[in-house]
This record gives structure tokens, C-alpha cells and sequence, in this order.
């Protein structure tokens, strides 16, 4: 007969929470057997445009119609001239451009590599309370590569450093710093012109650390504008003490609408001038309603319309002119319908 046996099973061992590891132990990652490939094809690093950027179009342009001008002979404006009506296309009010024909501005730092037996032809200095910008036109007899290849030990020499450069069929220039002062930095872009054989240097050079403020000068007003055409010949020109002076005039076509902006000044009073436009257009029984003038806080205006003709409506803004406070600025915004047909 056989015993069967008493033994009971095992416990289950416990586990608590202080048992277990403390930290999970770190996976390899699989490693690829070959690494990934390279992108064929894949053009120029994405900074290299950036370079032909660092040149203000206008002065690209400009220097094109200074060359022409430079080789048709035919005398009357000067090249330098042409590129200096480019230049102040886009200045603000706070820079103050110096115009220099054949020779560098007192300021630029004489420390800068200029190619041996190159001519300046034109350069700008351009002050501003943000820094000094000087743009520098320069040419010579030398090909794009002696030049190219000069300046990239020129400017990789103490105190200079070449930051970035390219050279090819597009576009040859490079950029350049100055380790000692980092608020130096510029360009130097090389063009060949076939025009007059020339290769031309277009140096920007920026110092931030040479501010200057612009000198005030007096407020002439000038001669007035001629309004735009078609402008409602039946919307007077303000005319009070002494004759208004038209600074800017504006007209966009838009469907059936013609959009107008007449800025005028004169030295009559903002109140005067709102008074004398409220008093017109309520004797033709127009609808008038004051307006939140934009502006300094003397600035005032009306919003006026024809009523149930619907052909004509718009806004008189008068405010202290900002360049000569004993002036009034006066806005006068119209949007007349095409079919109203009646103009200057």
C-alpha cells in the first residue's frame, strides 16, 4: 500500500514595493548596420542667399543707370548723381545721408583693405541714432578673382575676420566681421560690368557704435501739389488766412469707387479748419458726425457723407503738423463713386 505524502506546498514569497529595482535598466538602441545616406543634389546651403541680400536693392539698380549713364557721353546729370537719387528713395526722417563722388567719406575707418589702384566712385555715409551705415562703389581694372581671392586673405587678417564668402556665376562677395568690436560687420560684393570692362566692388560696412543725431533743420513748406485728377472739384481746399500748401496727394481705382487722400497745411487753427468743412457740407444738407481723430491729443475730424445719394463720403482730420507745430496738418479722405462723375 503506498503512503501518499502529507507535505504541504510552498508559500508564495511576498514582494513588496522596496523590493523592486530602483531604476529600469537602459536599453541599447539598435545600431544601423550602414549609416544613413547622404542627400545628393541638395544645392547650396540655405545662409549663401542670405549674402546677396546684405546690398540695398535700390543701389544695385541705381549703379546699373549710373554705368549707362557713365558710358552713353552725353553729359547733363552726373553718375553719382543717379545712384544719390536712388539712395534717398528710402531714409527715413531720423537718417541723415552724406552723398561723397570720388572719394571716401573723412569717417570711413582708414583701416580698411581698399584695393590697390581701385577708383572710388561714389560712397554714402548714412547716420542714424541706430548706427553708421557707408556704402562704397568702387572699380578696377582687375578681374572678379584677383579681387575675390585678395580679400579673402584682406579680410581674414587681424583686425578683420571672413565670416562667410562665395564665389560663383551668380553671385561673388563675402562677409566680414571684426573680432575687437562687434558692432563692425559688412560685405564686399564683386560685379564685372561689360559695360565699361570693369570689375566693381560694392563695400556695405556698418558701425553701430558711431550714432548720430540728425541735424534739425528749419520747415520750409514749399510749393503746393497739384491735385490728383479727377478729384471733386466741388471739395474745396481749405483757404483761410493765407493759401494752403498741398504736401501729398493719393488716388486709388477700386470697382466703381475712386478713393482720394489730400494732405494739406496751413497755419490757421485745427478748429477752424473742422468748423469751415462742418459749415460746407451742412449747407448742401450732407449727414456730419465728429470722428476719434488719429493723432496727437489737439487732433480733431468729421466724418461726412451725401446722404441718400450715396456718392460721395468721407473724413476731415486736422492736427499740429509734427515738423512745425505753427503749422496745421489737415487729411482729407474721400471715396466717390465712379457714376458721380464730376472732377477737377
Amino acid at each position: 500500500m503506498t503512503q501518499e505524502s502529507s507535505a504541504e506546498p510552498p508559500a508564495p514569497t511576498t514582494v513588496t514595493p522596496t523590493d523592486l529595482p530602483t531604476e529600469t535598466p537602459a536599453v541599447e538602441p539598435a545600431q544601423p548596420d550602414t549609416p544613413p545616406p547622404v542627400r545628393s543634389g541638395g544645392g547650396l546651403p540655405p545662409w549663401l542667399p542670405f549674402l546677396a541680400l546684405a546690398i540695398v536693392p535700390a543701389l544695385i539698380v541705381g549703379l546699373l543707370v549710373y554705368l549707362f549713364a557713365g558710358s552713353s557721353g552725353g553729359g547733363g546729370i552726373s553718375g553719382a548723381g543717379v545712384v544719390d537719387g536712388f539712395i534717398r528713395l528710402g531714409p527715413t526722417g531720423e537718417e541723415e545721408i552724406t552723398t561723397f563722388e570720388g572719394e571716401l567719406p573723412e569717417s570711413f575707418p582708414s583701416d580698411f583693405p581698399v584695393y590697390d589702384g581701385a577708383e572710388v566712385i561714389v560712397a554714402f555715409e548714412i547716420g542714424s541714432p541706430e548706427g553708421t551705415n557707408y556704402f562704397v562703389v568702387i572699380g578696377t581694372g582687375a578681374s572678379v578673382d584677383d579681387v575675390y581671392n585678395h580679400y579673402l586673405t584682406a579680410l581674414d587678417e587681424a583686425p578683420w575676420q571672413m565670416e562667410i564668402a562665395r564665389s560663383g556665376d551668380d553671385f561673388t562677395g563675402m562677409r566680414f566681421s571684426r573680432p575687437d568690436n562687434a558692432e563692425v560687420s559688412g560685405d564686399v560684393t564683386l560685379h564685372h560690368s561689360d559695360l565699361d570692362d570693369q570689375t566693381l566692388l560694392y563695400v556695405s560696412y556698418q558701425d553701430l557704435s558711431q550714432t548720430a543725431q540728425p541735424e534739425a533743420k528749419p520747415f520750409e513748406a514749399g510749393s503746393s501739389r497739384p491735385l490728383p485728377p479727377g478729384f471733386p472739384s466741388d471739395i474745396p481746399i481749405y483757404k483761410g488766412g493765407a493759401e494752403s500748401v498741398v504736401l501729398d496727394t493719393y488716388i486709388q481705382k477700386s470697382g466703381g469707387n475712386n478713393n482720394y487722400i489730400v494732405s494739406f497745411l496751413t497755419k490757421d487753427s485745427n478748429v477752424d479748419v473742422v468748423d469751415f468743412y462742418r459749415g460746407e457740407f451742412q449747407k448742401r444738407g450732407w449727414t456730419i458726425t465728429d470722428s476719434a481723430a488719429e493723432g496727437s491729443s489737439f487732433a480733431i475730424g468729421i466724418d461726412f457723407n451725401d446722404g441718400q445719394q450715396a456718392e460721395i463720403s468721407g473724413t476731415v482730420s486736422a492736427d499740429s503738423f509734427a515738423d512745425d507745430a505753427t503749422y496745421t496738418r489737415v487729411d482729407l479722405l474721400l471715396e466717390v463713386s465712379a457714376r458721380r462723375g464730376r472732377g477737377n
